[in-house]
């Protein structure tokens, strides 16, 4: 977060708006996975294993927290109270909630979208039938929720793919779970959930390599960046002035904010030798 903090700061977002931000498009990420999760496998809830049902239970709970909490009066009001704890600026300009139920609409399409993904990889090695696409919908979102809600593990490492076994399971056709082995198809199951980690990482790249391709200039902060703000005479972020100098230079170089002031030598050693 706070690298990101330093990269927006030239185009003149402020630290707190930038970490707000990061927050509550996160808190709508979860919102959006455990609307997904809870509606997609409300239905095989009592036939889940039980690894898997706590976190759908957990997600079902986190549906009416997580509206509350993204209703903007009251996120809005819990961000201003830590930012003034932490003596910042608090938020003034604030997204509306018809702006929020929007950004809300388009991350659940973006997992729709990424879940068909999902289907497609999987279907090939499990046989899934294509009206079970929300099956593997809900139980992507449910692992990504599960894996974000234990802190313990490094990025969910581990967590998201259990979750995610546990709850493919119940989905699979009876001759796969006939062809293959119980302790094969686990196996198999799990390592499919260490290639879906590994491709949602390499999708992660691009974007970036991307974003940073589009705007190399920012990327190397160049001060012609497109979109770049005018900076303060003292820039935190190039320790440099607004003429170009750093401090030490204009500290030594005549006409500088700690030089004396311009004349004899002699009449700045001694005030009395001065020419009238």
């Amino acid at each position: 977060m706070v690298g990101r903090v330093y990269l927006v700061k030239p185009y003149g977002i402020s630290g707190p708006v930038c970490s707000t931000t990061q927050v509550l498009e996160l808190c709508v990420f979860l919102f959006a996975n455990v609307l997904v999760a809870s509606i997609c496998l409300l239905w095989y809830g009592a036939k889940m294993d039980a690894q898997a049902r706590i976190y759908l239970y957990i997600a079902m709970g986190l549906v009416p927290l997580m509206a509350l909490l993204l209703h903007p009066k009251i996120f809005y009001t819990i961000a201003n109270r830590l930012l003034r704890l932490f003596k910042r600026e608090p938020i003034k300009k604030r997204l509306r909630g018809w702006k929020l139920i929007k950004l809300l609409g388009w991350v659940i399409l973006g997992l729709l979208w990424q879940s068909a993904a999902v289907y497609l990889i999987t279907q090939p090695m499990l046989g899934l039938k294509p009206d079970w696409w929300w099956a593997v919908a809900g139980s992507y979102c449910l692992a990504w929720t599960a894996g974000f809600l234990a802190f313990w593990a490094p990025g969910g490492i581990g967590v998201r793919e259990l979750v995610f076994v546990a709850s493919l399971q119940m989905v699979l056709p009876n001759e796969i779970k006939q062809r293959i082995p119980g302790d094969s198809l686990q196996g198999l199951l799990v390592l499919l959930g260490f290639v879906l980690r590994l491709w949602t990482i390499l999708g992660e790249i691009l974007l970036t390599f991307f974003s940073y391709a589009a705007d190399f200039k920012g990327a190397i902060n160049h001060p012609d960046a497109p979109g770049r703000a005018d900076l303060p005479p003292h820039d935190q972020l190039s320790g440099k002035s607004g003429d170009g100098l750093d401090a030490k230079s204009q500290a030594q170089s005549p006409g500088g904010p700690h030089s004396e002031p311009h004349g004899d030598l002699s009449s700045r050693i001694n005030p009395t030798s001065a020419p009238s």
